[in-house]
Parts: structure tokens; sequence; C-alpha cells
């Protein structure tokens, strides 16, 4: 697919940008252990993840609004913006296709 849509590509963007946001506020549930005590470095930490939940949030927000904005069906090569991303899942989605699901969904994966 060389040409799509510039609102379908803003809503599939905004899309990705929400699961991100529920992600990130997984995240936040996560790490609440509702300890009474306040540790301050925590705190930080809990106010870096908020911060970064709003603003995720704030984009798909933003991204939504610039595709109902967008007119109807403008076609815009996604080509180069799609191979410049480093997941190819992601690509995928953002082109409209579903990845399909890995054989090993469900182990974990350690980054180094």
């Amino acid at each position: 697919m060389s040409h799509q849509p510039l609102d379908l590509t803003l809503r599939r963007v905004a899309s990705e940008v929400a699961e991100l946001t529920a992600l990130a506020q997984h995240l936040e549930t996560a790490l609440d252990s509702g300890d009474a005590r306040l540790d301050p470095r925590r705190v930080i930490e809990w106010q870096t993840l908020d911060m970064l939940t709003q603003r995720l949030a704030g984009l798909t927000q933003f991204l939504d609004a610039l595709a109902g904005a967008a007119p109807p069906r403008f076609p815009m090569r996604i080509v180069a913006a799609l191979e410049a991303l480093p997941l190819a899942d992601q690509a995928q989605r953002l082109a409209g296709r579903r990845p399909a699901p890995s054989a090993d969904v469900g182990e974990l994966t350690l980054f180094d």
C-alpha cells in the first residue's frame, strides 16, 4: 500500500497513541502499592508516569481532531514513514493490517 487517506492515517496514529496511553495507565495502577509511606523518589516517578499518560491522551485527542479536519480521502504516500518505524507490528497496524499473533504469546521477553 503506497498511498493511504490522510484522515485514516491520522486516526490510526491516534489509535496507536491511545493504546500507549492505556499501557501507561496500566503501569500507574500496577505501581500503586497503596503504601501509606511515600518515598519522594517514588512520588516523582508516579508524577512522571502521570505526565506521560496525560501527554499521550492529549496527543490522541489532537490527532483525532486533525483527522476530523483533514480533507476526506486525501491521498498520502506513507511507505517511507512506515519503513522508518523500528517495530514491524506497529508499522502493520498503521498500514491498516493487524499483525499476526506471535506463537510465543504470553512468554516473557527480557530486553538487554
